[in-house]
């Protein structure tokens, strides 16, 4: 019958736009830390709460001698009074970036290679995206933190030799 080609059953569903959802996250050289979903969109009072709620708990797990240097970017919540204040309140040593410095974050490309690692992922709605975000998170190997940290060094050096322009990173 004609009609039930045109029957609901016969068709399969598809996403018309991209399922985004912002996440926070943090590593270390020895492993990674938890990572959280944000609602919505990050502001300074958000990301010093997860700060307060994640970030520290991570850090006792990851640096159990409180020995660490806490990276982040010239994100204004970042760099926000609040953010700085809780840090400086804490005690946490944090590195400085000049203004308009190139992001040398290294989270910055774990992020890049998560994607390409969820590039199979077809979930259907913001929930399933983040079980798909939790389980390729969980599954970088400690190797990848390591490549990404050792390479600290010479990324710093290429912005130097450069004196701030643009770099191969």
């Amino acid at each position: 019958m004609k009609e039930e080609e045109f029957h609901w059953t016969h068709y399969i569903g598809t996403v018309k736009h991209d399922i985004k959802i912002n996440v926070w996250g943090c590593f270390s050289y020895d492993g990674l830390g938890s990572i959280h979903l944000v609602e919505g969109n990050m502001d300074a009072k958000q990301y010093v709460k997860i700060l307060r709620t994640k970030m520290f708990l991570c850090a006792d797990e990851l640096f159990p001698d409180g020995n660490f240097l806490f990276q982040q970017d010239n994100d204004p919540k970042h760099t926000s009074s609040l953010a700085y204040d809780l840090l400086d309140s804490k005690g946490i040593d944090y590195m400085a970036w000049p203004a308009y410095s190139p992001d040398l974050n290294p989270i910055e490309n774990l992020w890049a290679i998560l994607k390409r690692r969820m590039s199979d992922c077809r979930p259907k709605n913001a929930d399933g995206l983040w079980e798909c975000v939790q389980e390729a998170w969980y599954d970088l190997p400690v190797e990848l933190l390591h490549n990404l940290i050792d390479s600290m060094s010479r990324r710093c050096q290429a912005v130097i030799e450069k004196k701030g322009y643009p770099t191969k990173y």
